[in-house]
């Protein structure tokens, strides 16, 4: 008898104990509705105390005891604040609250909750420093403070958070250099920085983290040669390094010691030296972003081996040598079958344009070529690329005509061919581009007119400022007789610095003598009008299209200055 009373009056402990702790759960989370916005409570109106505290929205409890042990609100844009009161939830694991647009800081009170696994308050907009009280919450698997205004630096403590599989901190306003207690995360599988004002180099002590599968960088102040503890984390799939302060030289060995990446993304550094030949050993490589860099040597021609490729882009650095062999690549490329941008404008390749250009993928969307070397005509198979969305060929030696095939390429948004020697008519199957919003064909040596269609094609909206462009440059053509394509012309000089130059004094220098008739050379009012008109030219053609004329201003000057021409004939 005495046995059973103790246990009844055990069980009744524990029931008062539990129902406490029920309440005392009910009551945080009244406490933290009360600190979210006004307008957004009415998201949260099952919170009140008569409804069950486990059919709360966004509440998961516990089945033995009922306690709070997971708060879902992602993408519920409450605002306000996270009250310090979520502390009291000691049995929480999970917490969500992305997409939130919570204020103020993160409360110290969440180093209170020593279960939590997993904590996700990205996309957010929550101040101050990470609270050192966090890393007393030893469990954390998952950390993600992505998207907040987070600041300050990143404390050594965070080394303490030994299980963290996922710790993502992007996005903030992180300051500093990168612990070296980073490398107690031996655990990490993804790591991401990406775009905060951490400087510094990478630690040493990152090669201790083996399981890395995912490592972002980019966007920050790092420094220092590209860092030697990587080729340790040969499990690596994505390691991204944009935009950073990265130099020295790609290993040789690369390839074989990240075997495994598919993304692979460090354009915008200071690299040097070649592109390793050992990427050929990278078979599952989709993503290859070396852009905005000061590589050399070739472009190596080991594609085929990456039938994955998606987008390859080496933009911006002094890849070939201005030879015929530069664009071998290129044919290797033609395995890669769902390859979608290629970019490899701003280099130094030369040679003619492959007709295997034709081979590309069916997928490829973007192909820029500009401001290289390359030779030869356009290939007319290159209308079979027809999912073309953006074909850059400008500032190259191309010769010939637009091919009529380009009329096929229907889903093709901007097409560049500008600065080149191309001749000939502009194709009247270029109208049949009924997507194309922007069109650059000057400087070549197009004749005949511009074909009606194309105003069509472009939904009748053709740019005043690309006109203004094309009229400018004719009418430097007129009165010069010079082209922009002509030999003296090259680097720096060209025709408009050329015209520019000689305006005013020696105007009539630069004058076809075709126009010059001997009352203009004696009367110099006369030439003045000629100065006006090449001036007209001149702000018709400015590089930039905002500061270019527009064309009602042009034909009103224009207008202007043949009245003073005739006014001037008949005073002679």
């Amino acid at each position: 008898m005495k046995l059973f009373l103790f246990l009844s009056f055990h069980a009744l402990m524990l029931v008062d104990v539990f129902g406490n702790s029920q309440e005392s759960d009910k009551q945080a989370l009244l406490k933290f509705k009360s600190q979210i916005s006004e307008e957004k409570k009415v998201l949260l109106s099952s919170w009140n105390n008569s409804s069950p505290l486990c059919k709360w929205t966004g509440v998961t409890c516990s089945r033995k005891h009922e306690r709070v042990t997971g708060l879902d609100l992602g993408g519920f844009q409450l605002g306000g604040v996270i009250s310090p009161f979520i502390g009291n939830l000691s049995s929480l694991v999970s917490i969500n609250f992305t997409y939130n647009s919570f204020g103020g800081t993160i409360p110290q009170e969440l180093g209170n909750l020593f279960r939590l696994q997993y904590l996700d308050m990205s996309f957010n907009f929550l101040g101050g420093g990470i609270p050192a009280s966090l890393f007393n919450c030893s469990r954390l698997l998952n950390l993600a403070l992505f998207s907040n205004h987070l600041g300050q630096g990143l404390p050594s403590e965070l080394g303490s958070l030994s299980k963290l599989v996922t710790l993502e901190l992007g996005e903030n306003n992180l300051k500093g250099k990168l612990p070296v207690s980073l490398g107690n995360l031996t655990s990490l599988r993804k790591l991401s920085f990406t775009d905060n004002y951490l400087e510094g180099e990478i630690p040493d002590a990152i090669a201790r983290l083996t399981q890395m599968v995912f490592f972002v960088l980019h966007s920050n102040h790092f420094s220092g040669v590209f860092p030697p503890a990587i080729y340790n984390l040969s499990s690596l799939q994505s390691l991204g390094m944009y935009g950073n302060g990265f130099s020295g030289n790609l290993r040789p060995d690369f390839g074989k010691l990240l075997p495994n990446l598919r993304e692979f993304s460090i354009g915008s550094n200071s690299l040097t030296g070649a592109i390793p030949l050992t990427l050929a050993n990278i078979s599952t490589l989709q993503y290859l972003v070396m852009e905005f860099n000061s590589l050399t040597g070739s472009i190596p021609p080991y594609f085929a081996k990456l039938q994955y490729l998606q987008t390859l882009s080496l933009s911006d650095n002094s890849l070939g040598s201005f030879s015929a062999g530069d664009l071998e690549f290129l044919i290797t490329l033609t395995n890669c079958t769902g390859l979608q941008i290629l970019d490899v404008s701003f280099n130094r390749l030369g040679g003619d344009f492959p007709a295997s250009i034709a081979n590309l993928s069916m997928y490829l969307t973007m192909l820029s070529l500009r401001d290289n070397f390359i030779s030869g005509s356009i290939p007319h198979g290159i209308g079979s690329l027809i999912g073309l969305q953006s074909l850059v060929l400008s500032g190259n030696l191309l010769k010939g005509t637009i091919p009529a095939s380009f009329g096929k390429i229907s889903g093709l948004m901007g097409l560049s061919v500008h600065t080149n020697r191309l001749s000939g008519e502009i194709p009247y199957s270029l109208g049949n581009i009924t997507r194309l919003e922007k069109l650059y064909l000057y400087n070549n040596a197009f004749e005949g007119i511009i074909p009606p269609s194309l105003e069509y094609a472009m939904g009748g909206e053709i740019s005043v400022h690309g006109d203004a462009y094309s009229f400018g440059i004719l009418i430097l053509e007129m009165f010069s007789g010079k082209r922009p394509t002509d030999e003296m012309f090259g680097g720096d000089f060209t025709l408009r610095s050329c015209i520019r130059s000689a305006l005013p004094e020696q105007v009539l220098d630069v004058t076809d003598e075709s126009v010059l008739h001997n009352d203009l050379r004696i009367g110099f009012p006369a030439a003045a009008c000629l100065t006006q008109v090449l001036e007209v030219g001149l702000g018709c053609s400015e590089e930039s299209p905002a500061n270019r004329l527009g064309m009602s201003e042009v034909v009103k000057e224009l207008i202007s200055i043949k009245e003073r021409f005739f006014k001037t004939r008949r005073g002679a």
